[in-house]
């Protein structure tokens, strides 16, 4: 049995084609993936900026809504309510008198005009 030897210089450059376009597919996706994965993080990153001021917006409305609640408790108080009472010349009553009830029975009729 004899062995020929096979000339594998035009194999080799093929060899070297294909590795050297394997290369450049495999350079060219991570480029895309890098570049997708950078956008991604960009919009990440605004929205978490958005997140935040919300956040902010939240906590201030939040204080805002304490402090009304504290307003209307004490404008609701007994002293702010004899304050306006004083202040719009209204009757204070502090002694009620009721009328005493008579034993006897009564009967009411309409008065008729002349």
């Amino acid at each position: 049995m004899t062995y020929t030897p096979v000339s594998r210089k035009g194999s080799s450059l093929a060899n070297t084609k294909g590795i050297t376009s394997l290369n450049i597919v495999v350079i060219l996706s991570f480029l895309v993936l890098l570049a997708i994965f950078l956008i991604e993080n960009e919009n990440l990153i605004a929205k978490n900026y958005q997140i935040r001021g919300f956040e902010r917006q939240l906590q201030d409305h939040q204080e805002l809504i304490a402090k009304m609640q504290i307003k209307q408790i004490e404008q609701a108080s007994l002293p702010v309510l004899e304050g306006v009472a004083k202040d719009l010349q209204l009757i204070v009553i502090d002694k009620i008198k009721y009328l005493q009830e008579i034993d006897s029975s009564m009967a009411l009729t309409e008065r008729s005009l002349p």
